[in-house]
């Protein structure tokens, strides 16, 4: 099976032909490119950045305790803007801070527009959709969002050409004044690579970046969101979640967390998972049929489009007893054993699932 062709069109109008929205051997030595990025001995050289937001985040919201309610999407959604652009390109556009508002407005309105156009197939057509003022706004902002990507490519390859030039010259990149040693970016991984080999190129990795941001900003978001609707909903399972963060960071609650405290975020781990079988990121997905098979005796020929109900895949009671309701502790290790594979599929399952 590959990717859906509806999947693929959208994908590439957001961004181009990027690791979503391509197949075959494109897709294959993509993959193999960007794997080892996710690799999670590189992912927690970014704590300190999570850290530093999460806390502005959190100062937001003591800041607005006596509020009757609060909309907490903005906000959350705020902060993971700012994880995202500082994790894959490096900079940092302190959304939460309202500044480069220009930037984070373009960002929201494209994921608005995606979605606005998905559900409606008269605009499928780009002729038409450019037209609409919701194809005018897409288009503005894609350029504004491209060219802010490009900036910050081509000044970080300046500033690795530098680097490189000043080691062959027996300098240390930290020597030299502005540069100093510290975590890579997904931007700087991907640059590496475009200098070892120019066919990859720097429009290559906007699209790739642009695609990381667009890709694990938004579904993130919504996915801290229903987290903590989730736990404002059950109190209990709020109290159990705080008792174990007690008894991690005992008197100290305002010190960095740490690698191992992660590990030990047992039960916590389990409340996020449960909320991703409730509210998955992608609750439907879908696959074109690229050569005839058999499934429970009925024939599904080549060409087919076929639908996954990832939601309803996660609502089986044989699987999932009282499916409709919030219970983290399905996902405890022993409760676990014996469940199908495909049971829980929250990140999708197979060669395309999600990196």
């Amino acid at each position: 099976m590959m990717k859906n062709r509806l999947v693929l069109f959208f994908s590439n109008r957001l961004s181009g032909e990027i690791l979503l929205g391509v197949s075959g051997t494109k897709w294959r030595n993509r993959r193999k490119l960007l794997t080892p990025a996710f690799h999670f001995s590189i992912l927690k050289e970014f704590l300190p950045i999570f850290q530093e937001q999460s806390s502005i985040l959190v100062s937001k919201l003591q800041a607005l305790t006596r509020e009757p309610w609060v909309d907490i999407v903005p906000l959350v959604s705020a902060c993971t803007l700012d994880i995202i652009c500082e994790s894959a390109m490096g900079v940092s556009v302190n959304a939460q801070d309202g500044q480069n508002i220009e930037y984070a407005n373009a960002v929201h309105e494209i994921t608005d527009s995606f979605m606005y156009r998905v559900i409606r197939p008269w605009l499928y057509s780009d002729f038409i959709f450019k037209w609409t003022a919701y194809g005018k706004r897409f288009t503005a902002n894609i350029r504004l969002v491209q060219e802010f990507t490009r900036r910050v490519i081509k000044n970080k390859k300046l500033n690795m050409e530098v680097r490189s030039k000043c080691k062959d010259d027996g300098l240390f990149p930290n020597e030299v004044p502005g540069h100093s040693k510290k975590r890579k970016a997904f931007l700087e991984l991907l640059l590496e690579h475009h200098l070892k080999d120019s066919s990859f190129t720097e429009e290559d990795i906007r699209e790739e970046v642009d695609t990381f941001m667009f890709g694990g900003h938004d579904t993130t978001a919504m996915s801290l969101s229903w987290a903590l609707y989730c736990l404002g909903q059950n109190p209990e399972i709020q109290q159990r979640a705080q008792e174990e963060l007690d008894e991690i960071f005992e008197d100290d609650i305002s010190r960095d967390v740490t690698r191992e405290d992660i590990t030990r975020m047992i039960y916590l781990e389990c409340v996020i998972k449960e909320t991703f079988r409730l509210y998955p990121i992608a609750p439907i997905i879908a696959r074109d049929c690229n050569e005839s098979f058999t499934v429970l005796g009925h024939e599904v020929p080549s060409g087919s489009l076929c639908v996954i109900l990832i939601t309803e895949i996660h609502q089986d009671p044989d699987y999932f007893p009282e499916p409709e309701k919030f219970i983290p502790d399905r996902f405890f290790p022993e409760n676990c054993e014996g469940r199908h594979p495909y049971a829980y599929i929250p990140f999708s399952a197979g060669q395309r699932n999600c990196i």
